[in-house]
């Protein structure tokens, strides 16, 4: 019951889980993903799994390291094992720093590469990508949109931040 799912692609309600209890009052015969942005409970991953619900980590890379090879062997290696350790089913990235328009292809490449480790491990990981509200570098988040929804299963619109960040 604890292990991953296996269910491929689907129509997807997404939410996320930032506050340690409120996972338990979600209507699970809605929710197919949950992103845990708290802590690691057992019990929230056996919940969601018990109702086919996938429970996916929080990922978030430090921009200042996108050319720096270690770093990110080294961050696809601790997110892979942090899921195999607690059986979860994955990785949304949520990356809050601007990012330039000459980094976007580094940024995709992170992606691309933490997207096809976890998929040869098991195809049925699910690798997201929080993106903002529009592709115009909002918020400086140069990001390259068509790039990151083929390294990743979807990508996950922040539209409830149309408000936009002050740089």
């Amino acid at each position: 019951l604890c292990e991953p799912i296996k269910i491929g692609p689907r129509k997807e309600l997404f939410a996320f889980q930032i506050n340690p209890d409120d996972w338990k009052y979600y209507d699970w015969n809605l929710v197919t993903t949950l992103a845990n942005f708290g802590s690691y409970d057992p019990q929230m991953v056996c919940t969601a799994h018990s109702h086919n619900a996938r429970l996916v980590y929080a990922g978030n890379f430090d921009v200042t390291q996108l050319y720096n090879q270690t770093a990110i062997q080294e961050w696809i290696l601790y997110q892979y094992q942090r899921v195999v350790d607690t059986f979860a089913d994955g990785v949304n990235v949520d990356i809050e720093d601007p990012v330039d328009e000459q980094d976007a292809p580094a940024l995709t490449s992170l992606i691309a590469n933490l997207s096809s480790y976890f998929h040869e491990k098991n195809p049925y990981y699910q690798i997201t990508y929080d993106v903002a509200w529009s592709p115009n570098c909002i918020d400086k988040r140069c990001y390259d949109y068509v790039g990151l929804s083929k390294a990743t299963d979807f990508l996950v619109m922040m539209d409830y931040d149309m408000r936009s960040q002050i740089f």
